[in-house]
């Protein structure tokens, strides 16, 4: 990680990364944090040295990142894989729709939950993607 002076960091010690410091000064292993370390109800500016390890420092998009974070083995377990999980729907017919043909001679038969209109020329080709409620209606 580089740091450079004037950069404004983060420091997990600090109020948990939650408070924005300035780096003041760098030597090998700490870094000098310039900032109000009392949690910004005496808006006072005070300087400590700190460790580098616990710098929580901003990415390109602005965002807080902590270098020790597993932020990819994170961002593959949990975001990716609920970007591509599909949702699919247990698709939920009723017994009402069992005669209604259109004038082609095709059942159309919707689905009360995700309102997705199933066409076939049988209901049981319908039915082979959810199931039935209720009693059959002939």
């Amino acid at each position: 990680m580089e740091i450079r002076l004037g950069q404004k960091v983060r420091h997990k010690e600090i109020y948990n990364g939650k408070e924005t410091m300035e780096v003041a000064g760098i030597k090998k292993g700490e870094v000098l944090l310039k900032g109000d370390f009392s949690g910004g109800t005496h808006n006072v500016e005070q300087e400590s040295w700190m460790p580098t390890n616990g710098l929580i420092t901003q990415n390109i998009w602005g965002a807080w990142t902590d270098p020790d974070d597993d932020f990819f083995e994170r961002i593959t377990k949990n975001a990716v894989f609920n970007f591509f999980k599909r949702k699919t729907c247990s698709h939920l017919f009723s017994p009402c729709d069992m005669q209604n043909r259109d004038e082609n001679g095709n059942v159309k038969w919707k689905c009360f939950k995700c309102n997705k209109i199933f066409i076939a020329e049988c209901g049981l080709d319908i039915l082979k993607n959810g199931k039935c409620d209720g009693k059959w209606v002939s």
